[in-house]
């Protein structure tokens, strides 16, 4: 149950985010805006999973394990730019930066 809430909350705060930036983006005002602006933040994956994707044998795959694979490479990545920018930010305050730069380096390499 606690996985479950994890993914509708991070369904949830993606889709906010996403139409929050594209009304910014494109200057949509009011409820039309809001509404507009929803369905494609939500309509756009919502067509990638309604999508039967084939492997190269022309087998049918599960749609969760595409996005499995894309959801922790780009896990991966963030964990890696979190951990520069800390170490980073150590760095700039005259810290102890040196321990930062092997976590960097691990994940930045295993996801580019």
């Amino acid at each position: 149950m606690a996985f479950t809430t994890f993914v509708y909350d991070t369904l949830d705060v993606c889709t906010r985010l996403g139409r929050y930036v594209m009304q910014e983006l494109l200057g949509w005002q009011g409820r039309a805006g809001r509404l507009v602006a929803t369905a494609l933040t939500a309509g756009v994956p919502l067509f990638f999973l309604l999508r039967q994707p084939l492997d190269e044998t022309g087998k049918v795959v599960p749609v969760w394990r595409v996005f499995w694979g894309l959801f922790g490479a780009s896990n991966q990545l963030l964990a890696a730019l979190t951990l520069l920018a800390v170490t980073v930010w150590l760095w700039r305050t005259r810290r102890r930066y040196w321990c930062g730069w092997s976590p960097v380096c691990r994940p930045s390499g295993c996801t580019s």
